[in-house]
């Protein structure tokens, strides 16, 4: 795994997150992400194949906040 030159909080500002990340940081199960995804309080993206959670959603969500950034 190589590092990531972005701090968390430039991450959180200009850049993207992945389910896994989301879910590491939240310490949430895979499922319960996906459950609160199908319940509006977090929004996904996809890039091709990728899912990929916006910096700014991702820190609401981790926060505790249920009201995902469109």
């Amino acid at each position: 795994m190589t590092t990531n030159p972005f701090t968390l909080e430039e991450r959180f500002e200009h850049g993207n997150f992945t389910p896994k990340e989301v879910c590491q940081l939240k310490n949430r199960s895979h499922t319960g992400f996906y459950d609160d995804v199908k319940r509006g309080l977090v929004s996904i993206e996809k890039i091709g194949r990728k899912t990929i959670i916006r910096g700014s959603i991702a820190r609401r969500y981790i926060n505790g906040d249920g009201r995902p950034e469109k």
